[in-house]
């Protein structure tokens, strides 16, 4: 950018320095001026290098400036002509800075860059591009030759859910035959009606008087319901039973048939031979729970040896 200032100007410039640094010699004051030859000298040179210094590019370069001033000088100027030419250029160059009157004369040096301004909002969608080319297939390329590494195994999924019950599938080999279970509840009516006993004495010691004849072998006790430890038999269904015996003997012997402890029927034999075989039966009418058992008194000839057996027998006839 070319500088171009008024000669008033440049003397302005001037007339500032001369008073700061006291050279009146160096001073132009225009239409004021030291009508005298040296002062008419030294407005025309100043003149001369004003026109020379407008032609320099300002560019705030000091090689640039010196170099101007050398090519300008000529060998044999005073030095004071030297001084005023280096003055002229430096007020010159810091012009460049003064805004002219009344002239478009502006000559600045770039300034900063600007802080960014905000980013501005996005555009519009474009149009929908038109549809592509179709690809080339991957058989022609050979793509399906190729095969990758196999990867890594993952991890178990959660557990789906239970699908639809298959059909049966065949039936299996027959198992082992288990273990024999408890008996059950008799299930026929006249089965649980029933009640039948007989119970031998195998034993040549004599019955305690008084006391429960014990009859330790059992013949038939289906329902158990003599007990051969106590000698004594339970209703278990109420109703109407019967009772004998076969006692062989020794002795005299005296026996009687007891119900919870009430005597029922008592029969007695005395000996006429060396053995001999006495009996007697009788109907009862017992309810459930009640006991009946054979006792002997001071008359206990009752023995169950070898050939010799002494039995006791009972059985439901009616039940109620």
């Amino acid at each position: 950018m070319l500088l171009r200032c008024q000669p008033s100007r440049i003397q302005s410039h001037l007339r500032e320095n001369a008073e700061e640094t006291g050279c009146e010699s160096c001073l132009l004051t225009g239409s004021g001026a030291t009508s005298s030859s040296n002062e008419s000298e030294k407005t025309s040179w100043l003149v001369s290098a004003q026109n020379q210094a407008s032609e320099i590019r300002v560019l705030g370069e000091t090689d640039t400036i010196r170099g101007k001033l050398n090519v300008n000088l000529v060998p044999g100027e005073s030095a004071k002509k030297k001084m005023l030419l280096a003055v002229a250029i430096v007020f010159l160059t810091l012009a460049n800075t003064v805004r002219c009157v009344n002239s478009p004369c502006h000559s600045a040096m770039p300034g900063m860059p600007g802080i960014p301004g905000i980013p501005g909002k996005d555009g519009r969608d474009g149009q929908k591009g038109a549809k592509g080319e179709s690809g080339i297939p991957a058989s022609a390329l050979g793509l399906n030759e190729l095969k990758g590494e196999k990867g890594v195994k993952g991890s178990v999924g959660p557990k789906g859910k239970s699908g639809p019950m298959g059909p049966p599938g065949p039936r299996g080999d027959k198992g082992l035959v288990g273990l024999q279970g408890e008996g059950g509840v008799p299930g026929n009516q006249k089965r649980q009606h029933q009640s039948a006993f007989t119970v031998a004495r195998k034993t040549a010691q004599l019955p305690s008087k008084n006391n429960p004849v014990i009859f330790n072998i059992e013949i038939t006790n289906d329902h158990k319901d003599y007990d051969v430890t106590t000698g004594q038999f339970t209703c278990r269904t109420s109703g109407l039973y019967y009772f004998v015996y076969h006692a062989s003997q020794s002795s005299n012997l005296c026996i009687s048939l007891y119900v919870d402890g009430e005597t029922k029927a008592s029969f007695c034999d005395h000996m006429s031979n060396t053995h001999q075989v006495t009996s007697g039966g009788t109907l009862v009418q017992l309810l459930k729970g009640q006991q009946v058992w054979l006792a002997v008194n001071d008359y206990n000839g009752m023995i169950g040896v070898e050939d010799n057996d002494s039995v006791f027998s009972g059985f439901l006839v009616f039940p109620d």
